[in-house]
């Protein structure tokens, strides 16, 4: 089997590894962004619930 052939369909080993490598770049880089988003949305969840506890003491 001629393995130059025009023919051949499909991806490398290399191709594969370097779209990979390449995602996980791209996780490892959005981390910080994600896990800061989750901390603000977490401290606007307790400041909101701290707000409705404040009102229901004052009633």
């Amino acid at each position: 089997m001629n393995r130059k052939s025009k023919n051949l369909q499909g991806f490398t080993l290399w191709e594969v590894l370097l779209v990979m490598v390449l995602l996980g770049l791209i996780a490892f880089l959005a981390m910080p962004v994600f896990n800061s988003t989750l901390d603000k949305t977490k401290l606007e969840l307790h400041e909101t619930n701290m707000l409705k506890l404040k009102s229901a003491v004052e009633l």
